[in-house]
């Protein structure tokens, strides 16, 4: 039964909210949210789920637990069901909207403006936590982070309101993941059996350079959750990290054991076997996996892993075969990011290890495909295309995609991230026209944690004869522990240095 709230929780909150558009900027919240705190609404601590079905009540609480443990196929599988037996369900919805694959941009508008509109006929806390939802949707974490603020006090003893906070502290503008830290650290105290919270702040730990406590941490993850999978497959990929493989590959395989349809075992333990070296292993790890998937999607993401398997071992033909099936499976399910992906894939191994007269037919498949290419921003693809063109050794068609982004440039919102694609590009096209003294000013000023400006790095510097740096770039290329077979721009990265720098 629902605890009476406190009236003086509903005033603060309603002083919260007077003051933040001011502070912070809030969007305007619905007018049923001022009226419900305005009121002084009775309200228990913790978060309601208002739905007159008990099923679809079961089947969201365990949707979100399956969320927030970092297990989404089978979680918005659940929240949908949730939606279906209740569709006036509100929160529901907005997480079915958010979090299902699949769905255009207009469809999860669409299903998250219906969901805010049904949650304010519920609770005041499934208002404020759809609200924020939406708003961390949207990108906007400041304003997210300040509406569940207001709702940790509504809601004090609700984990999920405290948690969803201190995750999003890595969004706001300049955060970290380390960001999360302390207030991860706020929520284990609060609520220790919370698992989720766990699970993030290993993670944290790990980023922050404490790599013993985030063991420890994912140790005691694995002793809170004890019925999800996620508990073993983070312990896996941290002691992977650690170097301790054989301890890795025991635990991805207890991840697929508590449930096989939880894909990221499968994945890790592709990722450890190719690590050591162990490539049909590898492989087999990701094709045992393909009968447990539940939507094109996945199908596509195990062959794209599969053909990233092959560049790693250096053998292109094959990855390139591996992707032919990446195109033929994503036509299927109409996922045309996939298809444009694939084509990017095969148009870099073209100019790096294949005919580099072949790269300008994969390039014009993607600019066939129907919107949104991918990458979906202008200035991704002519950085992009501009320094594949490069690696092609056509340096004439790397530079018009060059004029291209510059121009772009000139008239785009300034940010880190443009100036580094900017300098990147241009380091590549100096390179392909063999002026590596100025290719490598261009690439020092670039991101140099992108694994295209990395690379590029470690080439001209071995062009210019600095043959030990170069050799030491490639090693910590090569050598990485952390590898993540969907990556096939770390995975480009590594075979070019590894083929190229002897």
């Amino acid at each position: 039964m629902p605890l009476a709230l406190n009236l003086r929780y509903s005033r603060i909150v309603q002083s919260l909210l007077a003051a933040a558009p001011v502070a912070l900027a809030l969007p305007a919240m619905p007018a049923p949210l001022t009226a419900q705190v305005a009121a002084g609404v009775a309200r228990p601590a913790r978060l309601e789920a208002t739905t007159a079905s008990e099923a679809a009540r079961t089947e969201f609480w365990s949707g979100v637990e399956d969320l927030t443990n970092a297990f989404p196929n089978r979680g918005t599988a659940r929240i949908k069901r949730a939606v279906d037996l209740d569709p006036a369900f509100g929160l529901a919805r907005v997480l079915h909207g958010i979090n299902t694959a699949g769905l255009t941009t207009a469809q999860r508008n669409e299903e998250i403006a219906r969901g805010i509109a049904d949650a304010a006929k519920a609770s005041t806390g499934e208002l404020m936590v759809a609200l924020a939802y939406r708003e961390n949707f949207r990108q906007n974490a400041v304003e997210a982070r300040a509406i569940l603020m207001s709702a940790g006090v509504l809601l004090p003893g609700e984990p999920l309101v405290a948690y969803q906070r201190a995750v999003w502290a890595a969004g706001v503008p300049g955060g970290t993941q380390t960001d999360a830290i302390p207030e991860l650290r706020q929520v284990i105290e609060r609520f220790p059996d919370y698992g989720p919270a766990y699970n993030t702040l290993a993670y944290a730990q790990w980023e922050a350079g404490v790599r013993n406590d985030a063991i420890q941490t994912a140790m005691t993850y694995m002793q809170k959750a004890t019925a999800q999978p996620k508990p073993h497959d983070t312990y896996a990929e941290l002691v992977q990290w650690d170097g301790r493989y054989d301890e890795a590959i025991t635990h991805y395989k207890k991840a697929i054991e508590v449930d096989p349809t939880f894909l990221g075992g499968s994945y890790g333990l592709s990722e450890v076997y190719m690590l050591q070296g162990k490539g049909e292993m590898g492989r087999a790890a990701l094709t045992a996996a393909m009968p447990n998937t539940t939507t094109p999607a996945q199908r596509v993401t195990i062959h794209i892993r599969i053909a990233n398997t092959y560049l790693l071992e250096g053998n292109p033909k094959a990855a390139m075969t591996a992707l032919g099936t990446v195109i033929e499976e994503a036509k299927k399910g109409e996922l045309t990011a996939s298809i444009a992906s694939a084509h990017i894939a095969l148009a870099n191994i073209e100019a790096a290890f294949g005919d580099p007269k072949n790269v300008q037919a994969h390039i014009g498949h993607i600019n066939a495909l129907p919107p949104p290419p991918a990458p979906a921003t202008p200035a991704g693809r002519f950085a992009g295309n501009g320094a594949t063109f490069a690696i092609a050794g056509q340096p004439a068609a790397a530079r018009m995609y060059l004029d291209s982004l510059t121009q772009y440039a000139t008239s785009a919102t300034p940010s880190a991230a443009l100036t580094s694609q900017v300098r990147a590009t241009t380091g590549w096209v100096f390179f392909s026209e063999g002026k590596y003294t100025e290719a490598l000013a261009e690439f020092r000023q670039a991101n140099v944690q992108n694994p295209s400006v990395r690379t590029g790095t470690a080439l001209t510097l071995f062009k210019l004869g600095n043959v030990v740096e170069a050799r030491s770039m490639r090693d910590e290329l090569v050598n990485d522990r952390n590898l993540n077979l969907a990556n096939f721009g770390n995975v480009f990265a590594r075979r070019m240095v590894k083929q190229r720098i002897i």
